[in-house]
This record gives C-alpha cells, structure tokens and sequence, in this order.
C-alpha cells in the first residue's frame, strides 16, 4: 500500500510540474509579444520553470512542453514600442516668383539683345548688297537660309515658353522667305514667276501645318496673310483670271478646313476680306464683257463657300459677331 500511494502521489507532481511549466511558458511568451522592450540599465526578470526534489527519489527529466498548436503567436519585429508615427511628407514650396532684376537680365536685355544682333546684319548686308560684295544669286540663298534659320531659332525660345517672341521670329522668317522667292522672280529674274509662285505656297502649307501643330491661332493667321500676297508678289502684270482665282479657291478652302476643326472664325473673316480685295482689284483692272461668264461661276462659288460658315464646325460664344458679319458682308458683296 504504501508503495501505491508513493507511486500515485509521485504522478500527481508530475502532472503538477507539467501544468506549471506550460503555464510559465505561456506567461513568458505572452511578456516577450505585449510589452515594449525593458530600458537600459533595468534588469528583466526572467522566470524559469522551479525543480522539484523529493528525498525518498530522484525525477526522471520531464520534457518540456511545446505550445499548443492551435495558438498563433504574432511576432513583433525589432525595433520601438509602440511604433512611431509616420511624419507627414513636407508640403511643396511654391516657386518663388522672378523678381525684377531676373526678367530684366533674362528676359529683356536677351530680347533687346537679339534685336541688336539683327538690325546690326542688316546693315551688313545691306553695305554688301550695295558695294556690291555679295551678287545677286547669293543675296537669295542668304535671305532663304536667314528664314529658315529663323523658324528654326524660334523653336528655341518656344519650349522656354517664350511663345510671344517666338511667334515674332516666325513672322520675320516667313516674311524673309517670301521676299526672298519674290526678289528672286520679280526684281533679280533668277527664276520663273511660277517657280516663285510655288515656292511661295510652300512655304504657306508650311506655316499652316505650324499652326495645327502647336495649336496657334496667330501661325494661322501668318499663312493666311502670306498666301494673299503671294498673287501680288508674283504679278506679270498679265490677266490670269482662271489661275487667280483657283488659287484664292483653294486658299479659301483650306481656311474653311481650319476654322472647322479649330473653330478660328475670324481666319475666315480675314480670308473673305483679302479675297474681296483681290477681286475687286482684277475686276477694276481686267474684266470684260466676255469674261462674264466665268467671273460669274467664280463669285457664285465664293458666295457659297463663305456662306457655310455659320453651319461649319462649332462656334465660341465670342464667335457668334464674327460670324454674323461675315454672314452679312457676305451676302451684301
């Protein structure tokens, strides 16, 4: 009997000692997830499982046990607790506006600069021309590679997004373009009139495919003036009424094409105006009785062309004036 009751109280410690350890387990693992990291210079206490000695036997080594594996113990990187909060990112800092001295060295005394420049090989080539340096065939080549160079150059100052100055040297290249094709018909005989005259439309197509490009109202307008002049700048002084007013047709058009995907109104305001003018100007000059015919086909379908306006793409609430006049001015001529 008493050797029963030894064993049976030797089991029941057991299972004691068992129960206890996995309860410190428990306690220690719990202590390591849930509270922050011990400060500097304070001892942890750390708890270990107490043996347990009996005088009448020695213990076999119990294992220690695992973890139930039904628990999931989060794990917590290393690092402060609790975590610190995120700061917020700095607010961008406006650009500070250019103060007066940088848009008076940058913008105005670079602009007054070029100015300079230019005027100052004008006059040289000017003192050329006239001491007779430089022949005429050069003269032309010169004045075409100066406005070719120019669009180039106003490229330049665009993407700084110096578009007003820009548009100025686009203007002064295609005007060089033109007196130079004109020089080189009309006053040097270089080259044929209808040489001249399609070089001249090139250059107009050039500016209008300009203007789609970099959605400029101005370029436009530039092309539409250039292609109004070139019939006077390559005039024989001869009656051509057919090959006039075909071009000035399809100046017209293309004008009307541009006004329907733009919506530029007063493009097509300006084109009626120029080719009432040179209308009127052939008309005062070379019409006859036997021309009536032709001339009438030809103000018939300038009539209809400029009529559509109103009805071709969408009009700006601005537009409506301009449309309405031309409409009026139409009908009246």
């Amino acid at each position: 009997m008493t050797d029963l009751s030894q064993s049976a109280e030797l089991q029941q410690l057991r299972e004691q000692l068992a129960a206890l350890t996995r309860r410190v387990y428990q306690l220690e693992t719990q202590g390591r997830t849930t509270q922050p990291p011990a400060a500097a210079g304070v001892q942890t206490l750390q708890f270990e499982p107490a043996s347990v000695s009996e005088p009448q036997a020695v213990l076999p080594p119990v294992a220690q046990p695992s973890p139930p594996g039904s628990e999931v113990v989060p794990t917590v990187s290393q690092g402060s607790w609790p975590p610190a909060p995120t700061a917020p990112a700095p607010a961008a800092k406006p650009a500070p506006a250019p103060s007066l001295e940088s848009r008076v060295g940058g913008q105005l005394l670079n602009r007054i600069g070029i100015i300079a420049v230019l005027v100052g090989l004008s006059y040289f080539l000017k003192l050329a021309f006239d001491n007779g340096w430089i022949g005429p065939p050069a003269q032309v080549i010169i004045g075409l590679l100066a406005g070719v160079g120019l669009l180039f150059w106003s490229e330049r100052f665009r993407a700084k997004n110096y578009a007003a100055f820009a548009y100025s040297l686009k203007a002064i290249g295609f005007g060089a373009l033109y007196l130079s094709l004109w020089a080189a018909s009309q006053y040097y005989h270089l080259i044929p009139p209808t040489v001249a005259f399609f070089g001249m439309c090139l250059v107009t197509l050039t500016s209008a495919a300009l203007s789609l490009r970099q959605n400029s109202e101005l370029l436009a307008a530039f092309a539409l003036v250039g292609g109004l002049l070139t019939p006077i700048l390559v005039s024989t002084g001869e009656n051509h009424e057919i090959a006039l007013f075909s071009y000035l047709g399809l100046l017209a058009l293309g004008t009307l094409w541009l006004a329907a995907i733009k919506s530029w109104r007063r493009l097509l305001l300006g084109s009626f105006l120029g080719t009432t003018a040179l209308f009127a100007e052939w008309a005062t000059t070379y019409y006859t009785e036997p021309q009536l015919a032709t001339t009438f086909a030809f103000a018939t379908f300038f009539f209809l062309l400029f009529a559509l306006a109103p009805i071709t793409g969408k009009s700006a609430e601005s537009d409506r004036d301009v449309t309405m006049l031309l409409t009026l001015l139409d009908a009246g001529a």
